[in-house]
């Protein structure tokens, strides 16, 4: 065969395949692939060319939780508003929404002028996003004007999670409407191109998980609350929007069903506050000692520091101290109220690191006992997480290493 021919019929192959690659559906973009540190990174998710270009962002415009047991993953991108998904490892992404009115939602909000997502904390306890937004109509406005303040109906939500994939999503409306209609969660699950939204609720008394390929998300609420089956709620315009092309080319979305009534958690002059257990689990059911331990969380008796109480809002234990010292926490675990990996954050502790020692028996930092410190504008909170449950009462010693007393 001539050379030229040769290189000819290269050619074609090789544009033959970068145009076959450009054809291919784009897939959700969710960051490195397999297990990674736990924290959450900020990062600039990529989709596709066209749809980047679009964006004006720097390297930092996304934010991505990972964890180092488990291949999941909660991201805080740009293509779906910031509204946070749930990504399993089999790459099934799952939301519980946002909070919305009824022609008002963050969803309309096409170049995230007002949603956003912060790193507040990371460190190898446990991770807090803040994701705040405003509710916007379909033209683009904000809705509900103060006609004293000129303020809008603005959200605060905070995601606390945790190295077992459990976290708490604590969401506050600000609003000078308060008394009307508002959704707060909304079971949506999006597809890749190509693919068709699917699953179904499974609910128990308290809580539900959504049966999905591979790990199952889930979601528990602090207050009563009832369920609203949708009939697989399909949307054609989100997320990602503004792409050009056939409607093969975009994500498939629709919502499996939404909590139709739900108590408040905390009602001021112009808030409402709600609370949620939200993460993943392995298998068909949610482990209940996870939810009763958050719900009726034991009792606990402490020595060398003081003690505010148990915080629903970020599943903790608050404890405070004037200096490093030895401290030691008994919390009074029974069928009834369960211990299931219990977190705590002693403030004011400073930078001093800790021993762990658990009815007597030393426990080595690592997968199982993990603590971070947070930074406050005087001295740092020490923050411990502990894989442990128990249906007895457990008692803790923490004593400082390299300082303290």
């Amino acid at each position: 065969m001539p050379r030229l021919l040769k290189i000819g019929l290269a050619a074609m192959m090789l544009l033959a395949t970068v145009v076959a690659a450009n054809a291919a559906p784009p897939k959700l973009p969710y960051g490195p692939e397999g297990k990674g540190r736990f924290g959450a990174y900020y990062t600039t998710l990529k989709y596709i060319p066209d749809w980047d270009a679009q964006w004006r962002v720097g390297s930092k415009a996304d934010v991505v939780v990972r964890f180092d047991q488990y291949d999941y993953r909660l991201v805080f991108w740009r293509g779906t508003n910031y509204v946070p998904f749930w990504v399993n490892e089999k790459r099934a992404w799952y939301s519980n929404g946002c909070v919305e009115r009824e022609d008002a939602s963050p969803k309309w909000d096409k170049l995230c002028r007002y949603s956003f997502a912060s790193v507040i904390e990371s460190n190898d306890a446990r991770v807090v996003v803040r994701w705040r937004y405003a509710l916007l109509d379909k033209d683009g406005k904000l809705v509900n004007t103060d006609p004293m303040t000129n303020w809008n109906d603005w959200v605060d939500e905070y995601y606390t999670i945790y190295p077992d994939a459990l976290g708490i999503r604590k969401m506050t409306l600000y609003s000078s409407v308060l008394a009307e209609p508002v959704s707060r969660q909304q079971c949506t699950v999006v597809t890749n191109p190509g693919g068709k939204p699917s699953g179904r609720v499974v609910r128990e008394k308290v809580l539900g998980h959504v049966d999905l390929e591979g790990a199952d998300p889930f979601y528990a609420m602090y207050s009563k609350y009832s369920f609203k089956s949708d009939s697989s709620t399909a949307f054609s315009d989100w997320p990602v929007s503004g792409i050009a092309g056939p409607a093969s080319d975009r994500p498939g979305c629709g919502i499996l069903g939404r909590v139709s009534e739900w108590e408040g958690r905390r009602r001021d002059k112009d808030s409402f506050t709600w609370l949620m257990m939200t993460g993943f689990t392995d298998s068909r059911s949610v482990d209940q000692k996870a939810l009763w331990s958050w719900l009726l969380a034991p009792k606990i008796a402490s020595t060398g520091c003081t003690y505010s109480g148990y915080d629903e809002g970020e599943r903790a234990y608050q404890l405070s101290c004037a200096a490093p010292t030895a401290l030691k926490l008994k919390l009074n675990a029974s069928a009834g109220s369960p211990l299931y990996n219990p977190a705590f954050v002693i403030k004011a502790w400073g930078r001093t690191d800790i021993s762990l020692s658990i009815d007597g028996k030393p426990i080595p930092r690592g997968p199982d006992f993990r603590y971070g410190f947070r930074k406050t504008d005087t001295v740092s909170d020490l923050i411990i997480w502990v894989k442990k449950q128990s249906t007895k009462p457990v008692t803790f010693e923490i004593k400082p290493v390299g300082g303290g007393k």
